[in-house]
């Protein structure tokens, strides 16, 4: 009987030891069937890699479609296309305030690059050589940057030590002139190009920080005298000045660029309806041989007397019908006028005199279309 007890106890030691040795290893810390529901089908999920979206905002021109370019991709040329505009000059891309150049910018995010044209640019002056930049009686709320940096108020007279290309721009919240000759001046040893927007002098918003190039309006003695006797400024090739008022004050451009030597081009003067002596004297001494349209076609008090005296004027387009009565509104304009030169007047219209209160004795004339 013992000795098939001890048979029987073999026999279940052997069974219990081979189910035991059959049972799958499981190389893990969770319980075996917990692999039950797993979809070893699926592949493993990549994402593509980042890239970045440049958005060309042009305002005043076609924008050019956006691009789509690698993190940290240094934009070329050809990725800052210029547009173009008939009536303005390109100055070149902006994120935000800061012009971008080729081969300079990183993108580093999605980024709007926003188009600038001269016009939209403050009034610049942008050195071609060396010297200083003076300032005298600057209005209260006068403030310029060097470069690019931030703005600084300018309290009391200033003397800026500029070097070459080196760009000052300058802002304010409306001229306080309040006779023509006892307002802001500046003048300089360092000779600038001298373009952008006057309007900066008059729109600049503290709160904003802004100014609206678009401005039309200002007031008496505005800019009168501003730049007198400044030799130093000139005008560049592919950039203008502007003065886009179109409501204008009492003598608010009266000589403001007289006696301005190397001044060479005027700026175009949109004003249709004048104020008593607005550009008198204006060029009066400079070196601007083509005048710009007069489109006014009532002419009132001093508006245009002696304009263009003693700067050797060679072409001018008047379209004046209508004269005051009383006073001469051309007094003197084109004294020292070139001996030859084109006169574009309205059709039909006979009443200017041959001399220099009218059209120079020499001078063609022609009419207008």
């Amino acid at each position: 009987m013992k000795s098939f007890v001890k048979c029987f106890v073999s026999i279940l030691c052997l069974v219990t030891l081979f189910f035991v040795s059959c049972k799958p290893t499981v190389h893990t810390n969770e319980p075996a069937d917990s692999t039950e529901n797993v979809d070893t089908t699926t592949p493993v999920e990549t994402k593509d890699p980042v890239s970045y979206t440049v958005t060309y905002v042009a305002k005043r021109g076609t924008a050019p479609q956006p691009i789509t370019v690698n993190p940290n991709t240094v934009l070329s040329a050809n990725q800052l296309p210029a547009v173009s505009n008939d009536k303005y000059n390109f100055s070149g891309w902006y994120d935000g305030n800061k012009r971008v150049e080729a081969g300079k910018y990183i993108v580093t995010k999605d980024v709007t690059l926003v188009a600038r044209w001269d016009f939209d640019e403050p009034l610049t002056f942008e050195v071609i050589y060396a010297g200083d930049i003076v300032i005298k009686n600057p209005w209260s709320t006068l403030k310029y940057s060097k470069n690019g940096g931030d703005l600084i108020a300018v309290a009391g007279n200033i003397t800026l030590n500029v070097e070459l290309g080196d760009i000052i721009c300058l802002y304010s919240e409306g001229s306080e002139n309040t006779t023509q000759s006892s307002g802001m001046s500046i003048s300089g040893s360092a000779v600038s190009y001298i373009y952008g927007n006057i309007m900066s002098l008059v729109s600049f918003d503290r709160n904003t920080g802004k100014w609206n190039p678009d401005a039309t309006s200002v007031t008496d003695y505005a800019f009168a005298s501003l730049f007198y006797c400044h030799r130093g400024i000139t005008s560049p090739a592919s950039k203008d000045l502007y003065l886009p008022a179109t409501t204008l004050g009492k003598s608010c451009y009266a000589a403001m660029f007289n006696c301005c030597t190397n001044l060479n081009r005027a700026p175009a003067l949109p004003a249709v309806t004048l104020a008593e002596y607005c550009y008198s004297d204006m060029f009066a001494g400079s070196a601007v041989r083509q005048g710009p349209d007069l489109l006014a076609n009532t002419l009132v008090k001093g508006c245009y007397e002696s304009m263009f005296m003693r700067c050797g004027l060679n072409y001018i387009k008047c379209l004046a019908t209508d004269f005051p009565e009383g006073s001469s509104a051309t007094e003197g304009w084109l004294i020292g006028a070139s001996q030859s030169g084109t006169f574009i007047k309205a059709k039909d219209i006979e009443s200017w005199s041959r001399d220099e209160n009218g059209i120079p004795a020499n001078w063609t004339v022609q009419d207008a279309e």
